[in-house]
């Protein structure tokens, strides 16, 4: 079974490499331009980017078996009604919406 923070691991994760896809989505159909001045748009694309790769890096370091879990990294934080609270209405709310309404 897996522990909390391992949880919490993944689902920041899908979180960080939703938003990346909901950027690219924006920026493939060009729908980003109704949402950002054009000279803001490099600045969205490094984002998508940094995003995407933070979400893969930390989605692929969640399977740390017999890691020391001493510091606060581990600690279960989002647990509980606070964390389907914190992870369901303010992460997945927000892209649920992106992708049914562009």
């Amino acid at each position: 079974m897996k522990n909390d923070w391992q949880l919490a691991n993944e689902l920041q994760a899908i979180i960080l490499i939703s938003f990346s896809l909901v950027l690219f989505k924006l920026f493939t159909t060009g729908q980003i331009t109704d949402m950002l001045e054009p000279r803001l748009i490099p600045f969205a694309l490094f984002a998508m980017a940094a995003m995407f790769l933070l979400g893969f890096f930390r989605m692929m370091n969640s399977d740390m078996y017999g890691a020391d879990c001493d510091c606060e990294a581990c600690d279960q934080g989002g647990t509980g009604l606070f964390g389907l609270f914190q992870y369901g209405v303010l992460f997945f709310l927000p892209i649920f919406i992106a992708f049914n309404y562009y």
